[in-house]
């Protein structure tokens, strides 16, 4: 099974948004987040993309992975999943909980515009 969910449809970003978005998981072993980054102004805007385990009881958020500082436009995307690398801000293996949290930190240096979406994949 494979689902994707909108996290961010295309659109300029500041500090102001930094943020979570809260996703259930219930049938994958893998998630992925893709990140597109179409402008960035003079180069001075960044992000970073983190992916959390959520507890469904208290809220609260364990980090499973964060990103480098993005700031270039391109296509990049971090994954936590069963029997993939450990590879500092790419990927790391452990399965990817059932309530997941995904975090977007803005730099202070400028806007930049860009989507984000979230790939479930596999079964538990």
């Amino acid at each position: 099974m494979n689902v994707g969910v909108d996290l961010a449809p295309s659109g300029q970003r500041v500090a102001a948004n930094d943020g979570f978005i809260d996703i259930s998981n219930p049938d994958g072993q893998t998630v992925a987040v893709d990140i597109d980054i179409t402008a960035n102004a003079g180069g001075l805007g960044s992000l970073t993309v983190s992916i959390y385990a959520k507890d469904p009881l208290t809220g609260g958020r364990t980090l499973l992975l964060a990103s480098a500082a993005l700031a270039a436009v391109a296509k990049s995307s971090i994954q936590v999943g069963p029997g993939l690398p450990a590879t500092a801000n790419v990927s790391a293996n452990a399965p990817a909980p059932k309530d997941l949290s995904i975090g977007f930190v803005h730099g202070a240096g400028g806007p930049i515009v860009y989507s984000a979406r979230a790939r479930l994949i596999g079964s538990h």
